[in-house]
């Protein structure tokens, strides 16, 4: 990591618009922070559910009216109360958007993953862009996006491009081009009219690797999309007769998913999410983990022989498109969801035999790299 980069107070806002899990929200987390660290006033908007025990240090945070999938489908949006937003729901967040602006009245707007994705919002941000470039020509917006997107039809690519070309002046992606360039999953990337900057990866700290135990980690980030995850581990550990402990992060929907967790063998431990999570890592023998972007960077920073198993829901294809270029470099190794349990054992054992492979280099300094060019900015 640089040096901090120290300015005169200026704003920046970033707004984050989480549907399902709260991976997007961590990882506007770590740079929001590092840009108040940098001497910048911050304030964070939040479209999504709040999420417990998740604080920022230096940030000021603005919630508004959430919003959230219903479960897995993202076609389907509801309110806080698990029911079919509203209208006067979009109306409170646009004016909760606009007197935010006027308040703090920042010198740039970081958005993260739209246009290219969260399309429930677009009227919102239509609406909340336009005024704001009305009344002020000179600021600048940067959308901010993962390493890899959704895979989208070519027709709601050049509607992506087009709100590019209306209201975004810089692209910032928060990857390694040498470990995956935009266009592996947005084909008209030569056609996007505004400049694309790659950060590295947005990591936290590394933590050195000790190993201390034999424990077999399950982790599926905040848990929502993580069930059938934690039924091929659940069978897995079942079958194990080698007396190694199996600890299951529960995550955030353990009690939806309390029948999962109910006499379970000795050797089988159920647990909430740890704060100390990167610690458990770097002490145990092995994760098996969904592919999400966080997820991912948790294994990088701690160096964890690792097993994913990707999320592959309705026509999702992030997870899986990063699992197999991640397993190409060695850092982990591919399960997909429609295996059998006993594989899965076979190849925690195969795993464990073979030893810790080389990891490649890879940008892990997306941080420091994202706040810079920030800072430029403003």
């Amino acid at each position: 990591m640089g040096t901090s980069i120290l300015v005169g107070q200026k704003c920046v806002l970033l707004y984050v618009q989480h549907l399902l899990g709260s991976g997007h929200l961590h990882r506007v987390r770590l740079v929001a922070e590092e840009l108040a660290h940098c001497g910048l006033r911050v304030v964070v908007v939040s479209g999504g559910p709040t999420v417990s025990n998740f604080h920022f240090d230096g940030v000021i945070f603005v919630q508004l009216e959430p919003i959230r999938s219903n479960g897995l489908d993202f076609g389907s949006i509801v309110d806080k109360h698990g029911m079919p937003v509203a209208d006067h729901v979009f109306q409170a967040r646009q004016q909760q958007l606009l007197d935010t602006y006027a308040l703090y009245q920042p010198q740039l707007i970081v958005i993260e993953s739209w246009p290219f994705g969260r399309g429930v919002v677009n009227e919102e941000l239509d609406s909340f862009l336009q005024n704001v470039k009305s009344k002020t020509a000179s600021i600048r917006t940067v959308i901010s996006i993962r390493d890899i997107l959704q895979i989208r039809s070519e027709n709601k690519q050049r509607k992506t491009i087009a709100r590019l070309s209306r209201f975004a002046d810089f692209i910032m992606v928060h990857g390694d081009s040498s470990v995956v360039p935009l266009d592996a999953s947005f084909s008209l990337t030569s056609q996007v009219p505004i400049p694309i900057v790659y950060t590295g990866y947005v990591a936290p700290p590394p933590v050195p690797r000790e190993l201390e135990s034999k424990d077999v980690v399950v982790a599926a980030g905040g848990g929502l999309a993580g069930e059938n995850l934690y039924q091929l581990a659940l069978s897995a550990a079942q079958l194990d007769t080698t007396g190694r402990i199996w600890r299951f992060m529960t995550g955030s929907n353990a009690e939806t998913q309390a029948d999962l967790w109910v006499n379970l063998p000795a050797h089988i431990k159920a647990e909430p999410n740890r704060v100390d999570f990167r610690a458990l890592l770097s002490s145990s023998s092995i994760l098996i983990s969904q592919c999400g972007y966080n997820s991912m960077m948790d294994v990088l920073v701690t160096g964890i022989p690792t097993i994913v198993v990707p999320f592959e829901g309705v026509a999702e294809t992030e997870q899986l498109q990063r699992a197999k270029i991640f397993s190409q470099l060695n850092i982990c190794t591919m399960f997909r969801e429609s295996e059998r349990p006993e594989r899965l054992l076979a190849l925690v054992e195969f795993t464990l035999a073979k030893g810790e492979d080389y990891v490649p280099r890879i940008d892990l300094d997306g941080v420091y790299n994202s706040a810079k060019f920030i800072v430029s900015l403003v």
